[in-house]
């Protein structure tokens, strides 16, 4: 199934206006919050942190809003894309920081899954609320010929 181009403009453009929310929004907040608000919540799942899932959430509601529904799974991809890259990282520097050997990850996946279901899970949440709620109001760039 070929899909449209101007499907893949839409995708493309609500994931980057996705992207840049989300970084705009953890920026903003690292800035304007108490740092207390920031930090991960010790829980029986492992560390969580609320408030960057509502910043997920409202990032990918923006890229909802420009690319419909068909932009659920392009959030969650994303998602699962940054966690990629964080474990990468993780991985990477942990043996250099504390002069030990990697954790690997595994283990790495382990101890962060929850928080990385939860984020996909805000995620798509937020692209589906997005794309509802552009669904019920006229879009330009929805209806474009």
């Amino acid at each position: 199934m070929k899909l449209p181009v101007e499907y893949w403009k839409r995708a493309v453009l609500g994931a980057t206006a996705a992207m840049a929310l989300v970084l705009v929004l953890s920026w903003a907040g690292s800035r304007v919050l108490p740092i207390a608000w920031l930090e991960p919540l010790n829980t029986r799942l492992g560390y969580l942190s609320p408030l960057n899932y509502l910043f997920v959430a409202a990032g990918m509601a923006a890229g909802g809003l420009i690319a419909g529904t068909r932009f659920v799974p392009w959030a969650a991809a994303l998602a699962l894309v940054i966690w990629l890259a964080t474990l990468a990282v993780l991985a990477g520097a942990v043996p250099n920081a504390l002069d030990a050997p990697s954790p690997g990850l595994g283990k790495l996946v382990s101890l962060n899954l929850a928080s990385i279901l939860l984020t996909i899970a805000a995620a798509a949440a937020g692209a589906l609320a997005g794309a509802r709620w552009g669904g019920s109001r006229p879009n330009p760039m929805r209806h474009a010929p």
